[in-house]
């Protein structure tokens, strides 16, 4: 197993961001889902930190990374944070794993900055031939800008999330899709 640390920057904007590293060789930077932070790549950080550099920031707005009060957050937002982390790292070329939120980032990034990226991995994106249901992306960023307690978020939120798993998912893994099991892996949500 290898050593995970915690580190920090400033953003363009100054504000801090916090981010974990482990390991060393070619660099692969993790980016978390929405609701999600740098720490749950943990496990994955101390196996893999074996063979590669990790870099895994808690994205603005989650984790240990607070908002600007008042200020929105968008994906662009989020895409140029990640650059700024790429260079505050020095990092000239880079594998990208992106999961949920995190894998919309990683395609904003390469998408303004594709020499950038080496490899590219996504868990969970959205696929472009469903439809998005934007409406409740809208609600959970609103949410999330709100500073809105993660319980209260997973109260107005898990009804739309449940029926995002298929019935497969549902009946194989049904903890994985259950309110209690959600709840007690609440994770912080800072705004």
């Amino acid at each position: 197993m290898v050593a995970v640390n915690r580190h920090s920057f400033a953003l363009p904007d100054g504000l801090v961001c916090h981010y974990l590293s482990a390991g060393a060789g070619d660099p692969v930077v993790l980016l978390h889902g929405g609701g999600s932070r740098a720490s749950n790549f943990g496990a994955v950080m101390e196996t893999l930190g074996q063979h590669f550099a990790l870099h895994a920031p808690d994205l603005r707005g989650f984790g240990d990374t607070q908002a600007v009060a008042g200020a929105p957050i968008t994906h662009d937002l989020w895409a140029r944070d990640t650059i700024a982390f790429l260079d505050h790292l020095g990092l000239a070329r880079v594998r990208l794993v992106g999961w949920s939120l995190g894998a919309t980032v990683a395609l904003n990034v390469a998408a303004r900055q594709p020499e950038r990226v080496a490899a590219i991995a996504l868990l969970g994106a959205p696929h472009p031939d469903k439809p998005i249901n934007r409406a409740f992306f809208a609600e959970r960023l609103r949410l999330f800008q709100e500073a809105a307690d993660p319980a209260d978020v997973i109260d107005r939120l898990f009804p739309t999330v449940r029926n995002m798993f298929g019935a497969a998912a549902r009946d194989g893994r049904p903890e994985a899709v259950s309110y209690t099991h959600l709840r007690a892996h609440e994770t912080r949500l800072v705004i």
